[in-house]
């Protein structure tokens, strides 16, 4: 494996997920209509990144995260930016309404608050990572609500910075 290889299984699929055509972006972005790996067209693209091994919780990560890619694939990339980082750069009104409802939300409200919220990253040209929101999906519901957490020193940092950058 050359240095430039994705190393991880999350990253290898969100690799996976810029190459995949047209018609398999169309399958995965339709099976967002149904809860997290219901959808059994979309099985043939995610399946085989996800082993028997695997919590069911994490195997529902990788479908959230291929329906959400689907939704906005021309969105940039930016390696371990996380998804507070990228509600700060979002210049709208009700920002912070929306990112608090964001991670304030439980596993079955998530889907539906991260699909808003990729589509208004998408549109405001607000990159983010990837790999880190697959893995950052995965980890929602732990008890330290870690993930929330992060998120939330990220906004809140970068909009500090914003204010003292010229």
């Amino acid at each position: 494996m050359t240095r430039s290889e994705p190393t991880t299984r999350a990253a290898r699929f969100t690799a996976f997920l810029t190459e995949l055509p047209r018609g398999a972006l169309s399958t995965l972005r339709h099976s967002l209509e149904l809860p997290p790996g219901e959808y059994r067209p979309a099985f043939r693209y995610v399946e085989p990144f996800t082993p028997e091994t695997i919590s069911d919780r994490e195997r529902e990560a990788y479908y959230l995260t291929a329906g959400l890619y689907a939704l906005t694939p021309d969105v940039r990339t930016a390696r371990g930016v996380n998804f507070g980082q990228t509600f700060a750069q979002i210049d709208t009104g009700g920002r912070d309404r929306r990112f608090a409802r964001l991670v304030d939300s439980d596993w079955t409200e998530l889907p539906d608050q991260l699909r808003q919220a990729v589509r208004l990253a998408a549109s405001h040209h607000a990159p983010f990572d990837w790999t880190r929101l697959l893995t950052d999906i995965h980890h929602w519901e732990h008890p330290t609500h870690t993930v929330q957490r992060q998120w939330l020193r990220a906004f809140h940092h970068a909009l500090e910075d914003q204010k003292e950058s010229p």
